[in-house]
């Protein structure tokens, strides 16, 4: 099964639809916060994306792989060069497809899949220190500070 939380657009539920995938597809539509962990405890793993910057590297990290990275459910990450291909490649949390390549890569997908279990404890968190509130603060003030010395 394949589940989706969140508005889904009427164009995707139409091409379920049109494509019977209904039994397979779960679409949750909006859940609250506290209701999520419920229905992702049992998922075997989670699946996050990034758009593909021409000629250059994504620069985007969702909030929601902070939110994965709880649960130690592996992550499988559909994204180009950036910080998130950067997390989950770093604090070994799952496997990293890069999108614009998938063809070269559905053995090492295929593989990932079969032995998924192995992948459920992280093995480095404290890679993500440096993304902790305060540490970011501290950069940003020090940034603030430069700044306004020149």
């Amino acid at each position: 099964e394949f589940h989706l939380i969140g508005e889904t657009e009427d164009w995707l539920k139409n091409m379920i639809n049109d494509m019977k995938l209904g039994d397979i597809i779960k679409l949750h539509g909006k859940v609250n916060k506290e209701n999520v962990y419920e229905i992702q405890k049992e998922w075997d793993a989670f699946l996050i994306t990034s758009e593909y910057v021409y000629n250059d590297s994504h620069y985007c990290i969702p909030s929601k792989i902070f939110d994965y990275l709880k649960y130690e459910t592996p992550i499988v990450g559909f994204v180009t060069d950036g910080p998130v291909k950067d997390i989950i490649e770093n604090v070994g949390c799952g496997i990293v497809i890069d999108p614009v390549k998938f063809e070269d890569e559905i053995e090492k997908f295929l593989n990932f899949i079969q032995t998924i279990n192995q992948h459920r404890k992280h093995k480095q968190m404290n890679y993500l220190a440096q993304f902790d509130s305060h540490v970011t603060t501290k950069k940003l003030d020090n940034i603030i500070k430069w700044v306004l010395t020149k």
